[in-house]
């Protein structure tokens, strides 16, 4: 990393990402517009610096919102969560029928609304396990309070993007899949810990 881009950091994509988009949405609620990425100028212009100044550009503008558009920048955050939130795949929405096959939007539709109940789902079970094992942490493995550690990390990082759909969610869905086993499997034991734990 140092000798392709001059520098080293752990991710070049995460300011820039920032910057596209949780940036982007904020200065558009500032300017009471609706961000649209294909006409998004922040994004022509950070894409033309190099690695290190795309970075330093970011982080600038990040601290500047943060003093001076923080109303915006937080609302652009929990709208960003709100959004990968109830969203299926975005893939879906690009989709073309080139063969007109009958059917096509049919189908197309229902893999929408199944991605969707998907991330939804799955996220509201990722959130209702991972308090109530936090909660119980005394009677809950390391390894657990890990996957929780991580959904917890991946869904709140997922509000720096935005019109991801389930992009960012797919990463936590097997860790809260055994989430859901290990509390069905040990519900006894919780529901003595939370009762317990309520008195």
């Amino acid at each position: 990393m140092k000798a392709k881009f001059g520098d080293y950091t752990f991710s070049y994509i995460g300011d820039v990402t920032y910057y596209n988009y949780l940036g982007s949405k904020a200065v558009c609620f500032k300017e009471n517009k609706v961000l649209n990425q294909s006409t998004n100028s922040r994004a022509t212009y950070i894409f033309s610096l190099d690695f290190t100044n795309q970075k330093k550009v970011a982080t600038r503008d990040f601290l500047s919102q943060i003093q001076f558009n923080t109303k915006n920048l937080v609302a652009a955050y929990i709208d960003d969560i709100e959004e990968n939130t109830k969203t299926g795949s975005s893939n879906l929405l690009i989709l073309e029928n080139k063969n007109q096959s009958i059917g096509f939007n049919l189908i197309v539709n229902i893999a929408k609304e199944l991605s969707e109940w998907q991330n939804k789902l799955l996220t509201l079970f990722g959130l209702i396990f991972s308090v109530l094992l936090v909660v119980l942490h005394k009677k809950v493995p390391k390894i657990i309070l890990f996957f929780c550690a991580y959904f917890f990390y991946v869904f709140l990082i997922s509000g720096i993007s935005s019109t991801q759909g389930d992009r960012f969610h797919v990463l936590f869905y097997p860790f809260v899949v055994l989430l859901i086993f290990y509390s069905v499997k040990h519900r006894n034991i919780l529901f003595t810990a939370t009762k317990l734990s309520a008195k």
